[in-house]
């Protein structure tokens, strides 16, 4: 069982004046409970979606079908009601299959419209909340309305138990005291209220405001909200009287996902379990909160996958539901069986997607239209055939000799490369586009290197390391293609070349060695840019040489024993424990490690093998293909291929410049032209 976020609340029976109430729509009908998958797919364990109903309205194309059941899933639904006096009533009623859905659907929330305050806030003193009407009310019309309008319940607010003096329950939540917060002085994500343009009246808001969930009080500092949930930036901005009240109260959330949305917000990494994916999804839905939606990204694994992709979709959050819908996509194969829990269209989008392909392509030196080599070229496995096909030649001026190699949005790019024997740097990088079936042209990096390692992360490359006139350096470079410049970065901890880099949990990490017994990981924070130690491993005459990633396991391939240099042994580093283990046996060709899902795919020329990442972290031989007939340096990546015959190796060579691809030229006015 993951670790979830621990919460104890108590209720205090003191009640006070009725306090404004910030609310969703009621719900009218129930969500229906999901199964929990296991490592491999299969149905496990039946765990509830939420605690309380979510609706899906009648009128809603997400609304069930005749005929429509989930095979080999049970659900089980329970409605909450409040009475007039606020009493929590709860009533069975018979079991919802999951939704209908058009082909390619248009996602939306569970009452078939999106659930936000405002956009952004346009007019400076536009109302603070647009209620949406119930599908099933007359006209089905969209009002907005003063937050102040919850006041036309007096006696159901005086009476709530969730109505409590702050001064005398002992149920307010304290953030210094709550193990699942982040100490808020020390959390970078805190922004200085006094420079926050989010807030209306600086002098008149209170700098802590305090958000009332299920009566559970949060103290959270005002500009941490204002700055990190487009809900709170919106209310805030309204000009209203609740935007400047110490005390807001948000109804038909759930407290521990409110508490596990802060936490995120704070800088808390957790993993979640089926019932928390359920209640953050909300929360992150209905407040807008995109550093929620992307931790819940980060943490897709093969268990969640299938609840967090209908639980997406019926709140719409688009992002995370287009991100599992990927993942669902490259794991097709292993949850095929179990997909047959979704409707039928959520099954066809999925299916409608590209999957991603191992790709290949080999240590290549510069060519001339004269001296063709017909080995530069870019290979993928077509699994199906078990046959190695061509995706696109390099360009001739392109090389992959001590370059360095990565994908960035589904873009591949080298970087660096020497040209000859004397190693002089190639001085222009390429990129390939898999969409587009061409090769353009960008600027090297100011400090030209080879033997650099590079690595695509949030939209930027890094260029790590390498050496140039045969001196490793420690300086770091960054390449944003939206910009095109390459602008410097916080130095490695010490110069080094080739450095084994991957990404974890959307964490970038480096191993470095000092020899001969210490190898050392590092991680880089991009919004502090520096270099952070994260552990030190300890192996007599031993050093890191790859590193790869899986979940939040980050696996340091190192030499074996000295008189079997070429045979790999693995240790395991866990990000959420801190702890290491030691991967029992010896693997081969554990260089060029791909990880896709729950499969790791390496290759040599006698063989390519993909193993299966057990829960035991183990790496277990699944099936053995044909090997790529190279020789030398391998670098192995995943790309989305469009759909499209492609031709076998052997025959896939080009006989003229005009089959080599387009390549861009650079221009000074920054605009890219094609050439053939």
């Amino acid at each position: 069982m993951m670790p979830s976020v621990s919460l104890s609340l108590a209720v205090c029976p003191t009640t006070i004046a009725p306090t404004p109430a910030i609310r969703p729509p009621q719900h009218t009908a129930s969500l229906c409970t999901a199964p929990h998958y296991s490592r491999t797919g299969a149905a496990r364990k039946e765990h509830k979606t939420s605690s309380r109903p979510k609706p899906i309205s009648k009128e809603s194309p997400w609304r069930a079908g005749p005929g429509r059941s989930l095979h080999r899933c049970r659900y089980r639904c329970r409605d909450h009601r409040r009475t007039s006096r606020g009493a929590l009533t709860t009533n069975r009623r018979k079991p919802h299959s999951l939704p209908d859905v058009t082909v390619n659907p248009v996602i939306i929330s569970s009452h078939g419209k999106w659930r936000q305050l405002c956009r952004r806030a346009a007019q400076p003193h536009a109302g603070a909340a647009m209620m949406m009407k119930d599908d099933d009310d007359a006209g089905g019309s969209m009002e907005p309305r003063s937050c102040s309008e919850s006041e036309s319940e007096p006696e159901a607010a005086s009476t709530s138990p969730a109505a409590v003096d702050l001064e005398q329950c002992p149920a307010v939540v304290d953030l210094e005291q709550c193990p699942a917060m982040v100490d808020l002085e020390q959390c970078p994500a805190v922004v200085d209220l006094e420079q926050s343009p989010a807030v209306a009246d600086l002098e008149q808001c209170p700098a802590v405001v305090r958000v009332r969930v299920e009566g559970s009080v949060f103290p959270v500092d005002r500009a941490l909200l204002a700055s990190s949930c487009e809900y709170f930036r919106a209310l805030f901005q309204s000009g209203m009287r609740e935007s400047r009240q110490e005390e807001i109260r948000l109804q038909d959330l759930s407290a521990h996902g409110f508490l596990v949305a802060l936490s995120v917000l704070l800088g808390s990494r957790p993993l979640l379990s089926a019932d928390e994916i359920v209640q953050v999804i909300e929360c992150a839905a209905f407040l807008h909160v995109p550093s929620v939606t992307e931790h819940l990204i980060n943490i897709i694994d093969s268990d969640n996958c299938l609840l967090m992709y209908h639980t997406a979709a019926t709140y719409g959050l688009l992002d995370l539901f287009k991100s599992v819908a990927l993942f669902i996509r490259d794991m097709h194969g292993d949850l095929k069986d179990d997909l047959m829990c979704l409707p039928q269209e959520m099954i066809s989008y999925v299916e409608s997607l590209i999957p991603s392909s191992y790709v290949v392509v080999g240590t290549h030196s510069p060519s001339t239209e004269l001296l063709q080599d017909t080995c530069r070229t870019v290979c993928y496995l077509d699994e199906e055939d078990d046959d190695w096909k061509v995706v696109t030649t390099l360009p001739l001026d392109a090389s992959t000799t001590m370059a360095g190699v990565a994908v960035l949005d589904n873009k591949l790019y080298v970087v660096g490369g020497v040209a000859d024997v004397s190693k002089n740097v190639v001085d222009s990088g390429f990129c390939y586009d898999p969409e587009s079936d061409s090769w353009s042209m960008f600027p090297s990096p100011t400090q030209l290197r080879y033997n650099a390692s590079l690595l695509g992360h949030e939209g930027a490359l890094y260029a790590l390391g390498g050496e140039f006139q045969r001196k490793p350096m420690a300086s770091v470079e960054v390449f944003r293609p939206t910009r095109r410049t390459w602008s410097p970065a916080a130095h490695l901890p010490r110069a080094a070349t080739n450095v084994p880099c991957t990404k974890a949990m959307n964490r970038v990490f480096i191993c470095l060695w000092r020899p001969k017994d210490a190898t050392e990981i590092y991680e880089y924070v991009p919004k502090r840019d520096q270099w952070e130690l994260v552990t030190t491993l300890v192996r007599p005459q031993s050093y890191g040489h790859f590193l790869a990633s899986h979940r939040d396991n980050l696996y340091v391939m190192r030499n074996g024993p000295d008189d079997d240099f070429l045979r790999c042994m693995m240790d395991c580093y866990n990000l959420t424990t801190g702890q290491w283990s030691t991967i029992p046996g010896q693997y081969e060709a554990l260089l060029t490690a791909a990880i896709r899902g729950d499969s790791a795919f390496t290759l040599n020329r006698r063989v390519t093998e993909e193993y299966a990442i057990g829960r035991d972290l183990r790496w277990t031989s699944r099936k053995l293909r044909k090997g790529f007939p190279r020789i030398g340096t391998m670098w192995t990546f995943l790309l989305r291929l469009p759909r499209k015959e492609r031709e076998p190796l052997e025959r896939g060579f080009p006989s003229g410049r005009q089959e080599l691809g387009r390549h861009a030229a650079w221009t000074l006015d920054n605009q890219s032209t094609c050439i053939h």
